[in-house]
């Protein structure tokens, strides 16, 4: 395991965060997030939704700082750096920021409405022939979605599939993620951070 102060200065911008819960039914759904570094700051933020954000009370899209996100979530942390040969540029960080402007505040599907709970069964449910598929909507936003949107607009994912179709184990270490990257963009080894 690596400590999050020695990773720190080396955490950028779409470096994806795979967790894994402490309680077995969490666990079993995964959770994906992004990480955010602050152009002007340099401060780290974990970019997620979440159905509720217990220290915040906060359900939906949102930042939250990386430190004491990681000092709340109950469970194991991995982060996998991403690195582009051509070079990161402003013009990512560009695209990070109109990104979060446009899906911050966007709501995690309701758990309690039939249509948005058979969205997120969908996500898990993987069956062939396409049955089960979700459309691409952004009225609301689950957490790998998220990633995938993310990574999409900035042109470092190019797969056919929508972001709604995305799971967590998708960016995992041998997930279908890895196969769908832009040219000259790749993600690292999974590092576990806590």
């Amino acid at each position: 395991m690596c400590r999050y102060a020695a990773v720190r200065h080396s955490l950028n911008t779409y470096d994806i965060i795979n967790c894994e819960h402490k309680d077995w039914f969490w666990r079993m759904i995964g959770h994906t997030v992004a990480v955010y570094r602050d152009a002007c700051t340099g401060m780290l933020f974990v970019y997620e939704s979440t159905s509720l954000n217990k220290w915040t009370g906060i359900s939906g899209v949102q930042l939250t700082p990386m430190r004491v996100w990681l000092r709340h979530y109950p469970g194991k942390v991995f982060v996998r750096r991403m690195r582009i040969v051509r070079g990161y540029s402003y013009w990512h960080e560009m695209k990070a920021a109109a990104h979060i402007e446009k899906f911050r505040g966007v709501p995690y599907p309701d758990m309690k409405d039939p249509k948005q709970l058979q969205y997120l069964a969908n996500l898990v449910i993987d069956l062939p022939f396409g049955m089960f598929e979700n459309e691409d909507r952004h009225d609301i936003i689950a957490c790998t979605p998220l990633v995938v949107d993310f990574w999409q607009d900035a042109e470092l994912y190019v797969g056919d599939e929508p972001p709604s179709e995305a799971q967590p184990d998708d960016t995992r270490e041998g997930g279908r993620f890895e196969n769908q990257l832009a040219e000259g963009v790749s993600l690292g080894k999974e590092i576990r951070l806590k």
